[in-house]
């Protein structure tokens, strides 16, 4: 039981690690590329912790030392971690959308731009 513990203790801290990064990144309005690429490493981070949740809840349902406060306060704190990643997917999406579709309209400006310097020309 407490190799699980400390297995999800670890799990916990990077999984903390890596959303506070992500999001500095976020309120930094930093690179596309690293945003995704974290992202990327959170969403396995927290499918790993995950599992580790389901084995902890499962070993402590099987011992009977601990309380019905007990589940309750372990299933609770699982649920935050599961909130923070869905937050954090949300902003990542809408952070993505916002980015593309303002890259897109510069490319259409500048194509339009282009086209007309060229009839200019011509």
């Amino acid at each position: 039981m407490e190799q699980f513990k400390r297995n999800r203790k670890a799990s916990r801290s990077m999984f903390t690690r890596n959303s506070n990064e992500l999001e500095q990144l976020l309120n930094s309005e930093g690179n596309i590329t690293e945003i995704k690429a974290l992202f990327e490493l959170l969403t396995a981070k927290s499918d790993s912790l995950k599992v580790v949740d389901e084995e902890t809840y499962a070993l402590l349902l099987e011992d009977d030392t601990f309380q019905e406060e007990d589940l309750i306060k372990e299933l609770e704190s699982q649920e935050e971690y599961r909130k923070r990643y869905g937050l954090l997917e949300i902003r990542v999406n809408e952070y993505l959308a916002k980015k593309l579709s303002v890259g897109e309209g510069t490319e259409k400006r500048n194509s339009s731009a282009l086209a007309s310097r060229i009839e200019d020309q011509h």
